[in-house]
């Protein structure tokens, strides 16, 4: 598996917006490494690019539902593709991207560390290019952390959407009951009280969403989780917005039961689950 590493960048502008903008290929030559560098349309979705570490070519991803927004690089056609994981989910008026990059077999760590400057720069240049049409509010405090599990990822991803799993390794571990609640809902009862909870239907992108509210009158509350390949395992993304009225003390607890959660789920995948 390769080393990753996940940047959660919030943008105060529409979703709709910032996914239009991100999924024209053409725009990546306004912002990213390629900046001021020829690009030229290849035929579908296939681009090709002068970039500032040499010749690349890209395939940006098709038009879908879950804003995903990955892209595969290439070096030279029919060379394996380097993935990068995007995806953009709602941040209350705005927007939070989620940006993966995995360090290349052949790149030393010097050029690694590099990589990821370049990347957060580039990323801060499109924050910034795209916010100064004026910035939307409110937003929501976020945490993005990414998750490498040695194990395939539809063996992980059939087993994070079966919500019989859940007690397994979520924050609902302490759970007396998980109860089918009605249209893909369950009743949970935590150890922070009931909630009901709505999991993502199958798919063939790896969403994993949850959405979480409490049983009266509780608005719900989005948990974006996403699977994708890291060479022959799995990387997990998993974005915890703060939901509104919580304390600082208590949304970082939740960080924290969060962290031993997904070491829960690692574990149980990689030496628990045959």
């Amino acid at each position: 598996m390769f080393n990753s590493e996940t940047f959660g960048i919030p943008i105060a502008r529409p979703l709709a917006e910032v996914y239009e903008f991100l999924l024209e290929p053409s725009n990546i030559m306004h912002w990213a490494v390629v900046g001021g560098t020829e690009t030229q349309h290849l035929g579908g979705r296939f681009w090709s690019a002068e970039t500032s570490v040499g010749p690349r070519i890209i395939r940006f991803a098709e038009r879908n539902d879950f804003g995903i927004l990955d892209h595969h690089i290439f070096r030279h056609p029919g060379d394996t593709p380097h993935l990068i994981g995007a995806r953009v989910v709602p941040n209350g008026a705005g927007t939070e991207l989620i940006y993966t990059s995995f360090q290349r077999p052949e790149a030393s760590e010097f050029e690694w560390q590099s990589l990821k400057e370049w990347i957060t720069a580039d990323l801060l240049a499109m924050q910034s290019m795209l916010e100064a049409r004026g910035r939307v509010a409110p937003m929501a405090p976020a945490r993005t952390v990414s998750l490498s599990i040695e194990r395939p990822v539809p063996e992980v991803f059939d087993f994070v959407i079966d919500p019989a799993n859940l007690p397994k390794w979520g924050f609902e571990a302490a759970a007396s009951r998980l109860t089918d609640y009605e249209d893909n809902q369950w009743l949970v009862e935590t150890a922070v009280g009931p909630r009901v909870m709505q999991f993502s239907k199958r798919n063939n992108l790896g969403v994993l969403d949850a959405w979480s509210r409490r049983m009266i009158g509780g608005a719900p509350v989005l948990i974006p989780i996403r699977v994708f390949p890291n060479d022959e395992g799995t990387e997990l993304t998993y974005t915890f917005l703060q939901r509104p009225g919580t304390t600082k003390e208590a949304w970082h607890s939740l960080q924290e039961w969060m962290a031993t959660d997904l070491f829960a789920l690692k574990n149980t995948l990689e030496f628990e689950v045959d």
